[in-house]
């Protein structure tokens, strides 16, 4: 059996010059090499916005949003 995490998916984006920019990171070849936003599971009692803002800087090194 394979145990269910809770996930959360974050879009990341800015608006430069009226144009949408999306924040997508490429996975490593061994896990397939596509594109991806921001992804990860939630740990322990934290709630769904706390696992979005850690998984954001473990993945993007971004804090201030």
């Amino acid at each position: 059996m394979f145990a269910r995490t809770t996930q959360v998916e974050i879009i990341v984006f800015k608006i430069i010059e009226n144009e949408i920019c999306f924040l997508l990171l490429r996975r490593n070849e061994q896990k397939g090499g596509f594109w991806q936003p921001v992804t990860g599971g939630v740990e322990g009692e934290e709630s769904l916005l706390q696992a979005v803002k850690r998984e954001l800087q473990e993945e993007t090194g971004i804090k201030e949003y």
